[in-house]
């Protein structure tokens, strides 16, 4: 069955030929949504009964390569968000509808030279419009339990750390240990897919989420519009993850596996199941007494992805931010973080690096109500496996948001 029509705020040189075959630039291009969301438990509508909004994001990158090509790029992301309180706007107790519109355009600061994390989390391979997420969810027990069915962008939920939210790296959304799996990708930005997710608040501190989605996002074939495709041989992707609040942060240990075998990297005749797990944590380190939410957290991610069907195996994401830095800017947000990506020994020529690092900081300067202009920087050494690399990026964001 295939349904064909036209997310809130959910990989230089590639390691020799055999990597350039094995990591696919949709990896590291298309790897995780620009902000990855809070939980949704309880609509958040502001008590009325549909809420909109629309955020554009526009980035201009400056991207200097050692001994390699300087280029500058710009490209743009739009989001536009519909939620209804199913019980102000048809008297469904606990119910909350959601569409989400997303349109992507512009360049690729991630093409010519390719890295593995990525450069850029609106970067997409095809500049389209699409329906990205359109979900029914409906609550029971007081909101301890809820169950959501339809087009689900699991990177919502799932591997989130608000900490690292800040930054415009991919690989501090969604680690690229999960990102680079499955045939188009798990279901993230910029696709999704077909599924339903169950979530159990055991206590206010203890809480525990469940999915299984359609193994193949879209269409492989065609990255224009949205396409909602169940094949047989697709299989599942299944992933579930347990949090739990601690001090002033959480922690979390997450779980995914498809349900389809793939090809061993270097044995097309052996096949191998597709899995891997997760760890996460933040942590608030200060606050200031008048506002809560001011003060430094930090966070740490790490996870691991079977060896013998994924061109990186582990990843590890690791950070600060501070909001409140500057007296008189008390929603300003700076953060820095260092992400790795550790290849496989089967996807990579042994005498080449062992690993791929990002250094990120970056400012989050909330100019008014309605805009905001994000500085960045980045620096990328030894990506795609080839010693020789060193990237430097210098850009800024400005987001426009209007509800």
């Amino acid at each position: 069955m295939r349904l064909l029509t036209s997310k809130s705020t959910a990989a230089a040189i590639v390691l020799g030929a055999t990597l350039a075959t094995t990591l696919p630039a949709r990896a590291a291009q298309e790897a995780s949504h620009p902000e990855p969301k809070a939980p949704v438990v309880a609509p958040d509508t502001d008590g009325e009964a549909v809420d909109f909004d629309v955020v554009y994001k526009a980035d201009v990158m400056r991207i200097n390569v050692k001994n390699g090509e300087n280029k500058t790029v710009s490209l743009g992301n739009v989001d536009a968000r519909v939620t209804v309180d199913g019980e102000r706007a048809f008297n469904l107790p606990g119910s909350t509808f959601f569409l989400y519109l997303l349109n992507n355009h512009g360049g690729k600061p991630n093409e010519n030279p390719v890295t593995a994390q990525g450069l850029d989390n609106i970067e997409v391979s095809t500049a389209t419009t699409k329906i990205y997420q359109a979900w029914y969810q409906q609550n029971f027990s007081e909101d301890r339990v809820s169950i959501l069915f339809g087009l689900y962008d699991l990177n919502s939920e799932f591997y989130v750390t608000d900490a690292s939210a800040i930054f415009i790296n991919p690989s501090f959304g969604i680690g690229p240990d999960f990102s680079q799996s499955g045939a188009n990708g798990p279901s993230i930005f910029p696709t999704t897919s077909l599924g339903v997710r169950f979530k159990y608040q055991f206590t206010p501190d203890l809480e525990w989420i469940l999915t299984a989605l359609d193994g193949v996002p879209g269409d492989p074939n065609n990255a224009r519009g949205t396409h909602v495709k169940l094949d047989s041989d697709d299989g599942w992707l299944v992933a579930t993850e347990v949090d739990a609040n601690v001090g002033k942060g959480k922690v979390g240990l997450g779980y995914w596996r498809y349900t389809k075998k793939v090809s061993d990297l270097t044995d097309a005749l052996i096949q191998h199941s597709n899995n891997g797990f997760y760890f996460l944590a933040e942590q608030q380190l200060t606050q200031a007494e008048a506002e809560p939410e001011q003060g430094l957290k930090a966070f740490l991610r790490y996870g691991i992805a079977n060896a013998d069907v994924n061109a990186i195996e582990r990843a590890l994401e690791i950070g600060v931010s501070y909001q409140g830095l500057i007296p008189g800017r008390g929603d300003d947000v700076v953060g820095l973080g260092y992400a790795q990506a550790n290849y496989s020994s089967k996807s990579q020529d042994p005498s080449s690096p062992d690993y791929e690092s990002i250094v990120e900081l970056s400012y989050r300067a909330k100019v008014a109500e309605w805009l905001v202009v994000q500085p960045d920087l980045q620096y990328v050494t030894d990506h795609g496996g080839a010693t020789s690399m060193r990237t430097t990026l210098l850009g800024v964001r400005v987001e426009l948001s209007w509800q």
